[in-house]
């Protein structure tokens, strides 16, 4: 697998293609801090880029996940109750066959 285009690397948000394919890595992204304007366009734009450097066929969009401000980070320690974190997870997938022809 080497680097290629992100225009090249199809999103699915809705499960999996049909397309014979392999599941290759498992993606994150995850707003910076508590504090952060990003919102699931930003995180998408993310896990599409990450999977062009990867050299992935296409990302499949597996969920959404929060987590708690834990100690190592600074909201925790500058606002009383820092909201949570919000990230998207996916997974790179490479095609195991060619696409059909269309007819």
């Amino acid at each position: 697998m080497s680097p290629r285009p992100p225009a090249s690397v199809e999103l699915y948000t809705s499960g999996p293609p049909a397309r014979a394919h392999v599941d290759v890595a498992f993606l994150e992204a995850e707003e910076e801090s508590s504090f952060s304007v990003a919102g699931t366009p930003e995180m998408l734009a993310k896990l599409h880029e990450r999977g062009a450097q990867m050299g992935c066929d296409a990302v499949v969009i597996g969920g959404m996940s929060s987590r708690a401000p834990g100690l190592a980070d600074v909201e925790s320690w500058l606002v009383k109750h820092p909201k949570a974190r919000k990230g998207i997870y996916a997974t790179c997938i490479v095609f195991t066959e060619p696409p059909l022809a269309r007819q």
